[in-house]
């Protein structure tokens, strides 16, 4: 009879659990690989909560042409305003779970909404699949040429002569809060008038019919530089190079700077390799020289993230926007 040895044994068994291992892994693979590989096997959609004209919609273009560069399928990008950017954030998360529909969100959607509004139709957290922060851009307060100011000192001034005769628009959650932040630092007595998107704000503020607004560089230098709109302050820490002879007036606002930020979500349950494809080109979009010259001309600073640490950022900054929205004396709606 042939011996064998309880060793040779067990050799002889690792050694097939170390095939069979081997084998499972290249199965996977060749069950994930393809499926990663294929997408886009079609047009992707972008949907924005925001109307054309504004940086968003601009960085969400700029971000459509990359990608249909790396991925040869063309990216579509929809906008989607009202709603405080609320009607976009659910169109996506009830979207199906394929990398086919693409959310460009911002702090309006996915920190300021839920102590903004009563009732959210969507969860920020719960049902995205965070692909990574974008960018960050802060906002500049904007008056029409014929107004009375020159100077946040000067609005606060005018304001407290003729309480109520102020009125400032808002267009994002960043306008809104600005806003209301200033009257209650300042102690001034101002009438609200919201508005879908930031153009239609700009045009009735250069009109006169609102008295000013906190809106992006890129939606007002145009007009800044033509004279059909004054910069009398940044509510970014410092100034901006884009605007260097405006002052910040963070101070004013009770010390709370007001910076907007960009992120890329896809919704819940979108498969990894997918997100991972996503997260790459949205990488390389940022990093890509040309592009960040171009960031740099309309006042935007790329502000990546990996898609682990975009599920934390969002969950605090809900936190510090709720803060700061409380400070600024604003009731949901």
């Amino acid at each position: 009879m042939k011996t064998v040895s309880v060793i040779s044994m067990r050799n002889s068994e690792e050694q097939k659990m170390k095939w069979l291992r081997c084998y499972l892994a290249l199965l996977s693979a060749l069950v994930v690989v393809p499926a990663f590989a294929a997408y886009p096997e079609r047009p992707v959609k972008l949907i924005i909560g925001f109307g054309p004209g504004t940086a968003i919609d601009t960085l969400g273009r700029m971000f459509a042409e990359d990608f249909t560069a790396a991925t040869g399928q063309p990216l579509i990008v929809e906008n989607k305003p009202g709603a405080n950017s609320a009607i976009a954030a659910e169109t996506v998360a009830r979207a199906p779970r394929d990398g086919y529909t693409l959310l460009l969100a911002s702090n309006t959607s996915h920190a300021a909404n839920p102590a903004l509004m009563k009732r959210l139709g969507y969860d920020p957290v719960k049902d995205f699949s965070p692909i990574g922060r974008v960018a960050s851009i802060p906002f500049v307060l904007v008056t029409g040429p014929s107004a009375p100011f020159a100077s946040v000192n000067d609005l606060v001034s005018y304001a407290k002569a003729n309480p109520g005769k102020l009125t400032y628009a808002s267009s994002n959650s960043g306008s809104l809060v600005a806003g209301a932040l200033l009257s209650q630092s300042a102690r001034i007595d101002m009438v609200h008038v919201p508005y879908k998107s930031s153009p239609q704000a700009l045009s009735d503020v250069m009109a006169g019919h609102v008295s000013f607004l906190f809106v992006d560089p890129l939606a007002s230098m145009q007009q800044v530089a033509s004279g059909k709109l004054k910069a009398i302050g940044v509510t970014s820490r410092d100034e901006i190079p884009q605007l260097p002879d405006v002052p910040s007036i963070a101070s004013a606002l009770g010390g709370n700077p007001i910076v907007a930020w960009y992120a890329m979500f896809a919704p819940a349950g979108t498969p990894d390799p997918v997100v991972d494809q996503l997260h790459l080109v949205l990488t390389n979009f940022l990093s890509k020289p040309g592009n960040t010259e171009k960031f740099a001309q309309l006042g935007i600073t790329p502000w990546p993230s990996t898609p682990n640490e975009l599920r934390t950022f969002v969950q605090s900054e809900a936190a510090v926007w709720r803060t700061i929205i409380q400070r600024a004396g604003i009731e949901p709606q």
